[in-house]
């Protein structure tokens, strides 16, 4: 399953590159961002199936973080529709409002043969709609940010506050450093969260 990395506005310390890059190997079937333009008031997205290379995704991360320090990477991992740019994430789901998604929505039927991901089909679903309400119903097994056109970042889901910002997931990081994250003094995000910008 994919990995979702969010970086709210005043997080202090920079991204842990280390965890970055292990995320990045073991989700290779698509990389995209959403990053805040305080000048333009407006979220500025990008999403990418290609053979990146770890140097690259580094880059993009690296210059993100120097044009904002509102931003959040997604690394997606292909359980469910094909490895096509159309299923990269973010989505978009609205005028200026985006979704990132890290997890399975069995609810979601595939039609056979279908090139669109579950993700990919909450969000058109989303788009036509405006309804949220499968996104509250699957946040047990699934994590969801929803960057809104006022600039927050919702999170939906079982989330882990890092020193550099939130994680959809921890399972990326060696198997004794995330037994010894879950064993400190943090409680995971389980409820909606946002941050203004």
């Amino acid at each position: 399953m994919c990995l979702i990395y969010c970086r709210p506005e005043h997080t202090i310390n920079k991204p842990d590159w280390g965890h970055l890059e292990e995320a990045f190997d073991r989700n290779p079937h698509g990389f995209g961002y959403v990053a805040w333009d305080y000048e333009k008031g407006k979220w500025e997205s990008n999403k990418t199936v290609q053979k990146n290379t770890w140097k690259d995704v580094k880059r993009y991360i690296k210059i993100l973080n120097d044009f904002t320090d509102h931003f959040a990477v997604h690394f997606r991992w292909a359980t469910r529709g094909p490895v096509v740019r159309a299923n990269a994430h973010p989505f978009n789901i609205g005028k200026n409002e985006y979704l990132m998604h890290n997890g399975t929505v069995y609810e979601v039927k595939m039609k056979k043969g279908s090139h669109l991901s579950d993700s990919r089909l909450i969000a058109n679903g989303i788009k036509k709609t405006g309804c949220k309400a499968i996104l509250d119903r699957n946040s047990n097994n699934n994590r969801f940010l929803i960057a809104r056109k006022d600039g927050f970042f919702e999170l939906i889901g079982e989330w882990h506050e890092r020193e550099d910002g939130y994680y959809s997931k921890l399972d990326y990081l060696p198997n004794d450093c995330a037994k010894w994250w879950d064993h400190i003094d943090r409680e995971p995000i389980t409820w909606k969260r946002a941050w203004a910008n």
